[in-house]
């Protein structure tokens, strides 16, 4: 089973974030800061895709996750992290 059609896709570099919080300097930042310097440097009109990794090492990830959810329809969000028991 695909979640991609037989189509092939094309998206462009600029609407896509990838950040893994396991980077000492971007545990520094929250998410919402994160966001808004990406979308400083990329005024994108349209869908953004943005990849968050090691969500689990910032602050208020669940927080932040919901209102980006709710508040956010331009963006296709896609968190990961890691659970140790």
């Amino acid at each position: 089973m695909s979640i991609v059609s037989d189509e092939q896709v094309r998206i462009s570099a600029g609407y896509i974030l990838h950040v893994s919080f396991d980077n000492s300097t971007i545990k520094l930042m929250d998410v919402e800061r994160i966001l808004s310097i990406y979308e400083a440097m990329y005024p994108i009109v349209g869908t953004r895709y943005v990849f968050l990794d090691k969500i689990q090492y910032t602050e208020n990830w669940k927080l932040w996750m919901k209102v980006i959810y709710d508040g956010r329809k331009d963006i296709r969000l896609v968190a990961t992290g890691e659970n140790f028991v």
